[in-house]
This record gives C-alpha cells, sequence and structure tokens, in this order.
C-alpha cells in the first residue's frame, strides 16, 4: 500500500491548514465506561443521538465494517481565539468564524479521494467531520495525534487545540507508527477552574447540558435562569476553557485576517437576526447558520440582558 500512502503524505503536505495527520486501527474504543457512564448520568443533556448511536461510537467496525484502517489530520480553525475579548462586542467562538468546517473538510477529503481511487479503483472509504458517530478524540490520541485535556479537548504540543479533527476509514491497510503522545496537563486545573458554568469535571469530562457551547448551540428553548447570566456576551460557543489553556498561549499571541461580520456588537446582531435582516444571507456558510435564526435570537437577547448597565 505504499502508493497510497505516499498519495496521502503528498497531498496532506501540500494543504497550508492540515496540522498533522496519522493513522489509528479500528479497534473498539479503551474505557467505554466513560462514554456510558456519562450518558447513564445524562450529561448529554438534550442530544439524545449521542444514546441512539452511543454502539457505533464505542466500536468503530460498526460503523464501517470494511475499515481496516482509520486516517485521522487536524485542520487549523480559521479564527485564533481572543484573548481578552472586546466586551462590547458579541462573542464567538473561534471555531464559528469563518467558513463551516463540515463543508471545507469533506471537500479537502472528496478531492483526496479521488486521487486514491485512481490509484486503487476497489478502495472504499467513509469520512467522519464531528456529526458522525465516532470517537474522533479517541482515535487521535490513538493515531499519537495528541491527548485528552482536563477540558475534554484533543491537545497537541504545538498547535494546542486549535484545530478541528477530520478522517476517514478506510478498507484498506495504511501503515503510519506514531507513538502514543503522554499527557502533558500534568497538575493543571486551569480549565477547571475558569469554566463559567462549572461544566468541567474531574475526569477529563464536560457536563454538556452546563457547558456554554451546548446551551448556545444545541439548547432548544429557554435556557435555566441560573446559567442565562454566566453566558455573558457569548452568542455562539465558548473559548474560556482554551483561553486559559497553557498549550495555547503561542496560538492566542497570532493574529489571523477575520471577516469583519463576525465583530458585532449586540445592537447589530439584534438587527441582522430579524425576519429579512440578512443573517441567511450572511452566514448561511459558516458554523452559526446551524445554529438557526430563532436561537441566535435568544443568544442575542440574553447577552443584551447580561450587558445592560445594573440599577
Amino acid at each position: 500500500m505504499a502508493d497510497l500512502f505516499s498519495c496521502i503524505y503528498s497531498f496532506f503536505r501540500q494543504q497550508a491548514d492540515v496540522l498533522e495527520w496519522g493513522v489509528a486501527p479500528p479497534d473498539p474504543i479503551e474505557q467505554p465506561e466513560r462514554l456510558t457512564q456519562w450518558l447513564a448520568a445524562g450529561k448529554q443533556g438534550e442530544m439524545a443521538y449521542m444514546q441512539e448511536h452511543a454502539a457505533l461510537r464505542l466500536d468503530p467496525q460498526q460503523f464501517f465494517p470494511e475499515a481496516v484502517s482509520i486516517v485521522l489530520f487536524l485542520h487549523r480553525t480559521p479564527a485564533r481565539i481572543v484573548k481578552s475579548p472586546d466586551a462590547v462586542e458579541a462573542q464567538v467562538a473561534a471555531y464559528g468564524r469563518g467558513p463551516d468546517y463540515h463543508f471545507t473538510l469533506k471537500s479537502l477529503m472528496r478531492e483526496l479521494e479521488a486521487q486514491l481511487m485512481a490509484l486503487d479503483p476497489e478502495l472504499r472509504l467513509k469520512m467522519f467531520v464531528d456529526s458522525a458517530p465516532v470517537m474522533e478524540r479517541d482515535l487521535a490520541v490513538r493515531a499519537g495525534l495528541g491527548w485528552i485535556g482536563k477540558n475534554g479537548l484533543l491537545l497537541h504540543p504545538t498547535h494546542g487545540s486549535q484545530f478541528f479533527i477530520g478522517g476517514f476509514f478506510v478498507n484498506r491497510g495504511i501503515e503510519k507508527p506514531a507513538a502514543v503522545l503522554p499527557d502533558r496537563c500534568g497538575t493543571c486545573r486551569r480549565c477547571i477552574e475558569a469554566c463559567p458554568t462549572a461544566a468541567i469535571e474531574e475526569g477529563r469530562q464536560v457536563y454538556a447540558a452546563r457547558c456554554i457551547s451546548y446551551l448556545t448551540i444545541e439548547k432548544k428553548g429557554e435556557i435555566a435562569p441560573d446559567l442565562r447570566a454566566k453566558l455573558g456576551t457569548r452568542i455562539f460557543g465558548c473559548d474560556t476553557c482554551q483561553q486559559v489553556c497553557p498549550w495555547n498561549a503561542q496560538q492566542l499571541e497570532e493574529a489571523l485576517p477575520e471577516d469583519s461580520k463576525f465583530h458585532l456588537t449586540l445592537a447589530d446582531w439584534q438587527k441582522i437576526l430579524q425576519p429579512g435582516g440578512g443573517f441567511k444571507r450572511l452566514f448561511k456558510e459558516t458554523p452559526l447558520y446551524r445554529a438557526g435564526r430563532q436561537k441566535m435570537l435568544r443568544n442575542v437577547t440574553i447577552a443584551l440582558e447580561n450587558s445592560a448597565p445594573s440599577e
């Protein structure tokens, strides 16, 4: 399979936004109880799909029975995490300030698939980018691409956590030896202590139903009164645990050009989210559109309440 390896190697090397790549076997996930106990405790909130597809998550072979190898890669986020966000602006998580990564990464993989198929017409692969029932972070650890941090995110010694994880199952043996990276969080507890809603728990797990990213993106309907104030001016996602992570320190100092449409005041957002205000036109190709206009309007309303001067 040397030709397939060479093709993948050359392809990823030519992609400026692909930071690292690796290969993992499609073996069952180690420590399945971490997921089953988390689900049993109801910490997934309204994300019923986590329970419905738990078996597939725990055994990659069930997701794609033909799998022999799993190729994973880290793709740079479109924007850097802001260390000290402007309090006047509505806060949008870094990963949301750019094109929808589901489309970007899948487009990249389709391009690679075409090249691989030209070498091996019998090759079969199945892509995954966040929305598939796959434990990307666990598989990435297995592929030597990082370790699971105390905030539940994959951490890389050079790139911190400012990347997306994408990959594909393939019915061919792809060899790329890599040592599993050691856990380098040590005694640090900055992410746990900084989380606004105390959603980060011991054991490198997140109580999703309390996480601001979940509340602003996944949660339907009203947000509980005790959590509303903790959102601050965040209207899509939350970067707090990544802002305080020492492994992101270098990336926080770097600046990337950004589209000005992601830097708006809450008043601007309130106008855009009204019927006919242009939300779809401006944000259809971004992750924000997945949350939907109604959720975004709810979030902006809460943020306006939180930013109002106290009497």
